[in-house]
């Protein structure tokens, strides 16, 4: 067929515009010229001035994904433009720099559905896995981590009971994995240096479980050397010359001085250390 010469004047002046192509010379609709490739493009059919038509193409453009993995490319299975396919270390699974799901394209032990193992490292690509639970008590060690700060949170893997869901219970633990130890269960106890069941008054606390040997919740013993001497206790006061003046032992730990008021002198009795001298009687 014979073209007008505008015709080819509109055929010539479209094969160098935007990328579009001239396929074929006559057609009647799109149909016929679409060759059923997505990546190819977009063909269509083209009126050129007159009766004349043509099959047209028009490049498929893929620049919209250009990213740091290089060109988009154009995925003719699934009909669209994508990102770059990028596998540096060849585990089949695609950088997530580029779309994909490889948390570290540079290490080929590290990808989505690798073993996690106990270290530093994401070896499956899910923040949330860290590799061990020995004690099987659904939290994993506090030892592993899938870098800084991002680590299981089981403070003691060899203990079932002890995790964040645990209990705390006085035991030296830290049952509850919070970083504090025997907290709301543990008493302020006081050295009770004879056991006597007092504590030496004015001793400083220390917070341990209740019923801790050589310890006592009471901080009020005027002699915590000597067992005998406790709180309502009276002892024979040797630094006077009066053989009736006592001191007693009072609930608040100290020394009052009294007298034995008419009842005679206070002996000492022997129920001191080893028998040494202890608290006192009026007689």
């Amino acid at each position: 067929m014979r073209l007008a010469p505008f015709a080819v004047i509109a055929l010539t002046s479209l094969a160098g515009c935007g990328g579009a192509e001239v396929l074929s010379i006559g057609c009647v609709n799109d149909a016929e010229c679409d060759d059923g490739l997505f990546c190819t493009g977009v063909e269509t059919c083209q009126a050129m001035g007159g009766r004349t038509t043509a099959c047209v193409r028009t490049a498929r453009d893929c620049s919209a994904f250009n990213g740091l993995c290089g060109p988009g490319v154009c995925n003719e299975t699934d009909d669209v433009c994508e990102l770059a396919q990028v596998d540096a270390d060849s585990d089949g699974h695609v950088s997530s720099g580029c779309g994909g799901t490889d948390c570290d394209d540079n290490d080929p032990a590290r990808y989505p559905g690798a073993t996690e193992v106990c270290n530093q490292k994401d070896e499956d690509c899910n923040d949330a896995t860290y590799g061990v639970d020995a004690d099987a008590d659904g939290f994993e060690s506090a030892a592993c981590c899938n870098g800084p700060g991002n680590c299981g949170q089981d403070c003691d893997d060899t203990r079932v009971s002890v995790n964040p869901n645990g209990s705390e219970i006085c035991n030296g633990l830290d049952d509850n994995c919070d970083g504090a130890t025997d907290e709301g269960v543990s008493l302020p106890l006081y050295l009770d240096f004879d056991r006597d069941g007092y504590g030496v008054t004015g001793g400083t606390p220390i917070f341990l479980c209740s019923g801790a040997a050589g310890y006592s919740t009471l901080n009020n013993d005027c002699d915590d050397k000597n067992a005998a001497i406790t709180p309502g206790t009276l002892v024979c006061n040797t630094g006077t010359a009066a053989p009736g003046d006592i001191r007693i032992c009072t609930s608040a730990g100290t020394w009052f001085d009294s007298t034995c008021a008419g009842q005679g002198a206070c002996v000492v009795q022997p129920n001191g250390p080893g028998g040494a001298a202890g608290t006192g009687v009026c007689l």
